[in-house]
């Protein structure tokens, strides 16, 4: 905020003549009757810099907790979200390297040994494949107008268009269309199909995306195409239809639509095909759990701990807001060291986050209704009470409740309630259910329009005072133009006095 005794300083020297007679430095005198009136400004200016300084620093709450939960509370984090088994149930394969299958296992597999006996066919989708080379071995521009094409077989066009359905879409071209264009709408269709043109086999092939024996493709001339030819584009005419995989485990026989399926929770990638027997075993893996859940915890206690050091930072009263001509007469550094100062304990024993620690440590050891479990009973407790909430990790309890009982682990964490009633639907619920609803609560707390009204006050009222200063120094600077006019008039005087009585 700029000054207005300063402001008023610059329309007088630039304006007024003062002092001319008395010898009286005017603006000096007019900006020292207008202290006071100055004092009174800064004293608002300070109060708004303070509630700005609220609002800035319970933003950075809110951002911090914002942060918190998309890295573990969201589907936009798989790596860390917290909010899903495979957090809590992780699965080894072990098995020989092999290119005709890959094998992972998810948090609903079941350990044991496994041999797949043969895999006797892969999953194929419906495709069609043009019979001759189309170009004859020229090879073909995809960019060249259809009707510039070098084909084998001409493409009759009737009034210059083609015509054909694939999967009863119906697809018409223009004769100046080019083959590239072709591709691309038949690939961007609801056919659900793709083609592409083979340099190497100078073919084209139209495939269904699906695959298995459900997946059809069925191709129809309407209008035009090869002459003496009832195919389009070398494409014969005709229902094509795909295949199923198929393949043997623990001498089962199972038949799929995909190559990649999952069963037992075990996902199966098929690449090809064999009559070796492949043997592999899935078996729990107790240490990714282990290590997402301390990441967690890590990350949680730091947020727990900032927030404790905002409502227990004492506030130097020593150090306040500075104003703008107090800013003009200090280095950067040091403007940066005061208002590091002055701004400790703007949120000290701020209710809304008083409330929200005293509720994340509550959330700690009440059990979970119906799973009748708290963290405390998986290892996981609040520390000394000078840690105020923080979290610290029995980490061979946490790996024998891993082990014991990983679903349970994984409801105490994760568990949510239907309930609309908030009291019980807070019981029923897991330690992160519980955490956001805590945030929620918070955020739903803190009234930023309220600040930003606040903030708006201040400027009004900053705004009036300086405009009562500035109408005050007028009144001063009046009085003293008054006065020099007067003394002027009293020196003429003075003057014409001294000539009549011969003293010049």
């Amino acid at each position: 905020m700029a000054s207005y005794g300063n402001y008023l300083t610059g329309i007088s020297s630039s304006t007024r003549i003062s002092g001319m007679v008395s010898g009286m430095d005017t603006d000096s005198l007019v900006n020292s009757l207008l202290q006071i009136e100055q004092l009174k400004i800064d004293k608002v200016y300070k109060s708004k810099t303070l509630v700005e300084w609220k609002n800035d620093s319970l933003r950075e709450v809110n951002n911090m907790i914002r942060v918190f939960r998309n890295k573990y509370m969201s589907v936009l984090s798989p790596e860390t979200n917290m909010y899903t088994s495979s957090a809590y149930k992780s699965y080894d394969v072990e098995m020989e390297s092999n290119a005709n299958v890959k094998i992972t296992a998810n948090s609903g597999a079941i350990t044991g040994n496994y041999v797949i006996n043969e895999i006797t066919r892969l999953a194929k989708g419906a495709t069609a494949t043009g019979a001759d080379k189309i170009s004859g071995g020229q090879g073909l521009n995809t960019s060249v107008a259809l009707k510039d094409l070098p084909l084998a077989r001409s493409l009759e066009f009737v009034n210059g268009k083609i015509s054909f359905s694939i999967n009863d879409v119906v697809f018409e071209f223009d004769e100046n269309d080019t083959l590239q264009k072709l591709i691309n709408d038949i690939n961007g269709s609801e056919a659900n199909v793709t083609v592409y043109y083979s340099s190497l086999s100078d073919k084209l092939t139209l495939s269904t995306k699906a695959t298995g024996s459900s997946a059809t493709l069925q191709v129809e001339n309407i209008l035009g195409n090869a002459v003496g030819d009832d195919s389009a584009l070398g494409i014969d005419e005709g229902i094509f239809v795909g295949e199923d995989a198929e393949i043997t485990i623990n001498n089962y026989k199972v038949i799929r639509s995909s190559n990649t399926f999952v069963i037992d929770g075990i996902e199966y990638n098929l690449r090809g095909t064999t009559d070796k027997p492949i043997s592999f075993s899935v078996s729990q893996n107790i240490d990714t759990p282990v290590n997402k859940i301390k990441d967690f915890i890590n990350a949680y206690n730091e947020l727990v701990e900032n927030l404790n050091n905002r409502i227990y930072e004492e506030k130097n009263y020593n150090y306040t807001p500075l104003t703008e001509a107090q800013k003009k007469e200090m280095k950067e550094e040091d403007i940066a060291k005061w208002e590091e100062q002055a701004k400790k304990g703007l949120l000290r024993n701020d209710i809304g986050i008083s409330t929200l620690l005293n509720e994340l440590r509550a959330s700690v050891y009440q059990k979970i209704e119906g799973l009748n479990l708290s963290l405390a009973d998986i290892g996981i407790t609040t520390g000394a009470y000078n840690d105020r909430g923080k979290l610290v990790i029995d980490e061979q309890k946490l790996r024998n409740a891993l082990k014991e009982n990983g679903d349970n682990v994984m409801k105490l964490f994760t568990q949510n309630s239907s309930s609309e009633d908030k009291s019980v639907k807070y019981k029923e619920s897991g330690f992160i259910p519980r955490l956001l609803s805590s945030f929620t609560d918070y955020n739903g707390k803190v009234d930023f329009d309220a600040l930003s009204q606040k903030i708006n006050e201040y400027k009004d009222h900053i705004k009036e005072l300086e405009y009562k200063m500035y109408l005050k120094g007028e009144k001063y600077y009046k009085k003293f133009a008054a006065m020099e006019s007067a003394l002027a008039k009293m020196n003429s005087q003075s003057m014409w006095l001294a000539q009549q009585l011969g003293m010049y």
